[in-house]
């Protein structure tokens, strides 16, 4: 090895508390930047495109705060490993003794924690290690994000140029299905009965090097080398037996559950992308949420019917505002009774009125609205972007005249033309349930 390279493996800490410190500024911005990814994707995408980005974004979710986690894990083992170095260094002596306790107490503290030097080591490796084989594991996340991201988009290529829908998910699907097959059948050639013949030693590392090029497209050297590195030294320092194996892949499966179950619990996906939560999303009677109301600072994005305010004069005409986002735009266009517009003889700007108009008329077909009970009848729809923190949504608003609120409580119930993704279960369309208090 050259001098500067033994030079730096004795001062990595240096590189390595460098580097956490700049990173843990960096990372902490991109949560910020996964819960936009999140919103785009809730305000754009389609229903069958959001079901598969909500796995691929807890891939990325699991990167983000794995690395966080790492790096200010790792910092406090540094700063941790600093003290105690410059604490021995002012005095090397260690642990002295006094006459404040027994020769026998002193004893057993000296056999405990007296090994200052040793202790400083252990402290020095433990970082070390622990900052070069978290990136692996935190890079196995950013690869399956990588690798998921890019089926989605791919997905959602081939339905535009006519695919059919279920045939381009289970063929694209169907790459890292098959990927992950032979991983497992390959590995079977480890068996002693197997791995000493001639056409295993032909094909299982260059079949081992190709799956792991696939699985990690991005720094597979580096996580191949440094999961062999950790494999290899575990299993040639304790010798496990096979059902040891066994039971830490099991153990293995078994953290990434709790992982899921944990990320999901935080509430750091968001839920609405499931298309189930997503029609279940404002269908609670008689609950008051500041995205249901106007005159709130809501700084997320609107899941429900916003009306100007709880509470409102009596006999004021209903107001409403109910978001539409891509997912319910492609049930609206699809079901739509409307023809299209002809475009052929029209200019640019008369054909965007028209299809304004269209739209706007294929709303009226796709939103039904009752206020107490009673259909309102007579709403006049506009088109309305609201904008919030999170982003800017399209949506309608819907002004009657003829519908006035009473005094108490009043209802207003929207109901979408977004059928029940749980067929035969009611309520067959998504309901949007308000409530607003004419004083």
């Amino acid at each position: 090895k050259p001098k500067w390279l033994k030079k730096l493996e004795r001062e990595s800490w240096q590189a390595e508390l460098l580097i956490s410190g700049a990173a843990i500024f960096g990372t902490s911005q991109l949560p910020a930047y996964v819960d936009d990814f999140q919103h785009y994707l809730l305000l754009n995408a389609t229903e069958e495109a959001l079901f598969l980005w909500f796995f691929a974004t807890l891939y990325w979710v699991c990167f983000v705060y794995a690395l966080i986690i790492l790096l200010v894990y790792h910092f406090v083992m540094r700063a941790l490993w600093i003290g105690l170095v410059g604490v021995n260094s002012v005095y090397p002596d260690g642990i002295a003794r006094t006459n404040l306790s027994s020769e026998h107490y002193q004893d057993q503290v000296q056999a405990e924690y007296g090994d200052i030097n040793g202790y400083i080591a252990r402290l020095d490796n433990h970082a070390s290690v622990i900052f070069g084989m978290g990136f692996s594991y935190v890079g196995i996340f950013l690869n399956f994000g990588v690798i998921l991201s890019a089926c989605v988009i791919l997905i959602g290529y081939l339905i535009e140029w006519g695919v059919d829908p279920t045939l381009a998910k289970f063929g694209v699907l169907a790459i890292p299905a098959l990927i992950l097959v032979v991983g497992m059948a390959a590995s079977v050639l480890n068996l002693k009965g197997l791995r000493d013949k001639d056409w295993v030693k032909r094909i299982h590392f260059p079949l081992a090097r190709v799956l792991t090029r696939f699985t990690y497209p991005l720094f597979s050297r580096y996580i191949f080398t440094i999961l062999g590195i950790s494999t290899s030294q575990s299993i040639a320092a304790t010798k496990p037996s096979r059902l040891q194996i066994i039971s830490r892949i099991f153990v293995f499966f078994i953290i990434c559950a709790v992982i899921g179950g944990l990320v999901g619990a935080a509430d750091l996906l968001e839920p609405r992308m499931i298309d189930r939560v997503y029609f279940r999303a404002g269908d609670e009677a008689d609950y008051v949420r500041p995205d249901r109301y106007a005159d709130q600072a809501f700084e997320g994005l609107y899941g429900s019917t916003v009306l100007p305010s709880l509470t409102q004069e009596i006999g004021a005409p209903l107001d409403l505002w109910v978001p539409l986002p891509e997912r319910e735009m492609e049930q609206l266009r699809k079901n739509c009774s409307l023809p299209e517009v002809d475009d052929e003889d029209l200019d640019g700007r008369e054909e965007r009125r028209l299809k304004d108009v269209r739209q706007l008329g294929c709303t009226a077909e796709y939103l039904t609205v009752t206020l107490n009970g009673t259909p309102v009848t007579d709403l006049e729809w506009l088109r309305e972007i609201r904008t919030t923190p999170a982003g800017a949504q399209y949506g309608v608003r819907g002004l009657s005249f003829g519908a006035r609120l009473r005094e108490g409580k009043n209802e207003v119930v929207v109901v979408t033309g977004y059928a029940n993704p749980r067929e035969g279960k009611l309520p067959a369309f998504r309901t949007l349930r308000s409530v607003v208090f004419g004083e």
